[in-house]
């Protein structure tokens, strides 16, 4: 993952992707495609780095995984034992 994300930002999504553990309002703002949201609760670090975190997502991250408040709550219910994150 990018090293410009800041380290807790970085493990905080893989415990979203992998896991499909909720997170906090920053990156669930981000998450939800929120970006008034996201700016208005970034810490200075995290809005440095929104970025690369946006891009990240796009690049790396599934696409069933983020980009709206749907997409945010289907995968934090969904089984994290099933491959496809799917129940």
């Amino acid at each position: 993952m990018n090293e410009s994300i800041p380290l807790r930002t970085r493990t905080a999504l893989m415990r979203y992707i992998d896991g499909h553990m909720p997170t906090g309002s920053f990156l669930r703002a981000v998450l939800c495609n929120d970006l008034t949201w996201a700016v208005l609760h970034a810490d200075e670090e995290n809005l440095r780095s929104l970025l690369h975190i946006v891009r990240w997502l796009h690049n790396e991250a599934p696409s069933a995984a983020w980009g709206s408040r749907e997409a945010y709550i289907s995968w934090i219910s969904a089984d994290s034992k099933s491959p496809t994150g799917g129940g």
